[in-house]
């Protein structure tokens, strides 16, 4: 013993130093070193050596453990198995199974006791399938055997589950008519603990017999020593079959709080062995609306559900099997899911009817609820009542579409959206009114896409719908604000826009304001012929202006010929422009409605109309647009490049040219200019300058002014027009 202690010592040592020392270039292998001890125990000395790969290397263990090493060594009784595999660090894996096959003079095997679960003379349910476990004491290097499994009372055992490490196979069996014989054999030997199962005997009662039985016995045994073993008994059980009870399902209570759809289950107090079944399911159709039925089967064959829905508020529930598979729930399994969407709040029992078939004025007539049992026996199915109950719980103020506590004009983007996200006819909510009261409303299920906004609060009138009318209740409400405003007119950030491209630009575009003009119109501008604007679906914004100019309540915006506001789809768009003078803001917002963004755009989305009050002398006017809110229809911020622009207001009669044959002279210089324009007008003094650009685009307007700097200008050729009392004068100006 010694000596063999020595040569492993030896051995680890070497292969160790060699492992260490050489590079690990060739692939992952396992050198397996056996040595018998010199003593008749039949144990053995197992060394692992590993070679090659990338160290270090693991050693994986049967009992789960990983131990890092050069070298694994264990001792093994006679015919111990023992498999392991070895890993190194380039994920490399070698594996093995060990066996010690040093002859040994093992002690005098005790006797083979066989063992089961199942107990004598219980009750079972008629064609409920029966498990009898097997089990054996002392099933220690068995090679060769023969199992036999005789019975009573059943056509025969449902199936039979050996344990995977015998390996049986089909060949191995023989049927007889109430036999079942399996010759096995393994020269290796197979060991099998008693606390793993030899064998899984499946069977069920097929009759109403006084009782059935199962036995199970081994007729011969042999070790891999080819010793006979002994055997203390015959394993017998016996079983007594009752017929199956009735089906017993109930509905269960379901609360839910959103127009989503919502499913009820029927759920399995008592249900075994089903081939079949069939009943109506009553509901209130003023609360809900029937969507889908599901059966839960877990895979079994099935030929339905075939459901058959009436519109006052009934279901036909027919399932058939295939006649070959029988169905159990256990219990507090779900049977059935029947699905919903609420319409409105409320509370409505979901039932199924008892009795006899009974007309409910409908297409067709109640089915009375039954079942048929695996020996094709009728019996009662049982349904208790469930309730769904669809309970408000968000507040909605009239108008307030955006939800950010205030009605105002970029309420109007998201009633855009709204319209056009709709999908289903929902019903009414709760009783309430359009006031500006918090009104108790069921959550839709659906909500704008980036600000996450619930669609229920641009149902401003309640109704399921978004149209016109909730437009109208805006405009009743327009204005109004709640104690939970924070004191934001826009509370919803969005994301950044994913789109690179430059801002849209938007701004009015003023003309000199003459004496006697009643009405004053200004195109507003969004876009550029350069750079059109890309799927504009919505457009809120404000333009401050100096009330002192203006007549009260005057300023107003035509949208006829607006390219944003277009009747394109199913509707036409939303538009508002509410003027407040008191604040010197109009607020004006335009949205389309279930039709498509606009594909490319530029220029007038609106005509800016009012009448002005001139001053006694020249009086410049800056419009100023702001909190620009431009969106698309998957509710994506476009960027906004808001722009002031001026107008001159003058309070004298101004001559055109053609009225005077001889206009005063105004002198411009240094022409070519590089820096700074000088402007001389010695006969009479100046009213109002423009430049344009050679192009015709109106580049800067001016106040009487001396000089003009033209730095910011690049070089080119540009018109000034020129306004005095006596004419209007144009002059080309050239810069380098």
């Amino acid at each position: 013993m010694k000596k063999i202690a020595i040569v492993v010592v030896l051995l680890f040592s070497l292969f160790t130093s060699s492992n260490l020392l050489s590079a690990q270039t060739e692939p992952l292998s396992v050198q397996v070193l056996d040595f018998c001890y010199e003593d008749e125990s039949g144990r053995s000395l197992l060394a692992i050596l590993p070679q090659g790969g990338v160290p270090p290397y693991r050693f994986h263990l049967p009992d789960g453990r990983i131990i890092e090493g050069y070298v694994y060594q264990r001792v093994l009784a006679h015919l111990h198995e023992y498999p392991f595999s070895v890993s190194d660090a380039a994920g490399q894996l070698w594996s093995y199974q060990y066996t010690n096959n040093c002859v040994g003079h093992p002690p005098a095997l005790p006797e083979i006791q066989l063992n089961t679960t199942l107990v004598q003379d219980s009750l079972v349910q008629m064609y409920q399938a029966v498990a009898m476990p097997i089990t054996a004491t002392h099933f220690n290097q068995v090679k060769d055997a023969k199992f036999v499994l005789d019975w009573a009372g059943i056509n025969q055992p449902d199936s039979i589950v050996w344990n995977s490490r015998l390996n049986i196979n089909p060949s191995q069996y023989r049927l007889g008519l109430n036999e079942l014989s399996v010759y096995w054999f393994n020269a290796q030997g197979v060991t099998i603990p008693p606390d793993q199962a030899l064998a899984v005997v499946w069977f069920s009662a097929q009759d109403s017999v006084p009782d059935c039985s199962m036995r199970f016995s081994v007729r011969h045994i042999l070790n891999t020593q080819d010793q006979q073993l002994q055997l203390d008994q015959v394993l017998h059980r016996r079983v007594h079959p009752q017929l199956t009870p009735d089906c017993i399902v109930h509905i269960d209570t379901v609360r839910t709080h959103s127009y989503a759809e919502v499913c009820v289950p029927f759920v399995v107090e008592q249900l075994e062995k089903l081939l079949g079944f069939q009943m109506t399911i009553l509901y209130d159709t003023s609360l809900l609306r029937y969507t889908r039925a599901e059966l839960m089967l877990h895979g079994a064959p099935n030929l339905g559900p075939l459901t058959n829905h009436d519109a006052r508020g009934a279901i036909n529930f027919i399932w058939i099997g295939d006649g070959s598979t029988a169905m159990s729930k256990a219990a507090g399994e779900t049977l059935l899911d029947v699905c919903f969407e609420p319409r409105r709040a409320g509370t409505s029992t979901i039932r199924v009817p008892s009795g006899v078939s009974a007309p409910i004025g409908s297409a067709f007539d109640t089915l009375p609820p039954e079942a048929v049992s695996s020996w094709l026996q009728e019996i009662p199915f049982l349904v208790s009542p469930g309730v769904v109950e669809v309970v408000p719980d968000t507040y909605v103020y009239p108008g307030d579409a955006d939800a950010n506590g205030i009605v105002n004009h970029y309420d109007l983007l998201y009633l855009g959206l709204a319209t056009g996200l709709l999908d289903h006819q929902r019903g009414p909510r709760p009783p309430g009114t359009t006031d500006w009261a918090p009104q108790l409303s069921l959550d839709w299920g659906k909500e704008t896409p980036n600000s996450h906004i619930n669609l229920c609060h641009a149902d401003a009138d309640g109704s399921g719908n978004i149209d016109a009318n909730d437009v109208a209740v805006w405009q009743q409400n327009d204005g109004l604000y709640h104690p939970a405003w924070a004191g934001d007119d826009l509370a919803h950030p969005l994301p950044p826009p994913s789109s690179t491209a430059p801002a849209a630009s938007l701004y009015v575009r003023t003309n000199p304001i003459l004496p006697g003009q009643a009405e004053v119109s200004f195109p507003i501008m969004l876009g550029e012929s350069a750079q059109p604007v890309q799927d504009a679906y919505g457009l809120a914004f404000s333009i401050y202006y100096d009330p002192e100019l203006v007549l009260p309540g005057s300023m107003t915006v035509d949208f006829d010929n607006s390219w944003l506001a277009t009747t394109t789809g199913t509707l036409p768009s939303i538009t508002v422009a509410r003027d407040m003078p008191q604040e010197g803001r109009i607020d004006i917002a335009i949205s389309r409605q279930a039709g498509p963004a606009a594909d490319e755009g530029y220029g007038t989305i609106g005509q800016l109309r009012w009448t002005p009050l001139l001053p006694a002398g020249a009086r410049q006017m800056a419009f100023r647009p702001d909190h620009a809110l431009l969106l698309t229809a998957a509710e994506e911020a476009i960027p906004v490049s808001a722009q002031a622009s001026e107008a001159i207001l003058l309070g004298a009669a101004i001559t055109s040219v053609g009225e005077q044959a001889h206009p005063a002279p105004v002198r411009l210089y240094p022409n070519p200019v590089q820096e700074t324009l000088f402007i001389d007008s010695p006969a009479s003094p100046l009213a109002y300058i423009e430049c344009w650009s050679s192009t015709g685009q109106l580049l800067h307007c001016y106040a009487p002014t001396a000089q003009i700097s033209t730095a910011a200008l690049p070089a080119g050729v540009y018109w000034f027009r020129l306004y005095t009392p006596s004419g209007l004068q144009v002059q080309r100006v050239v810069k380098r």
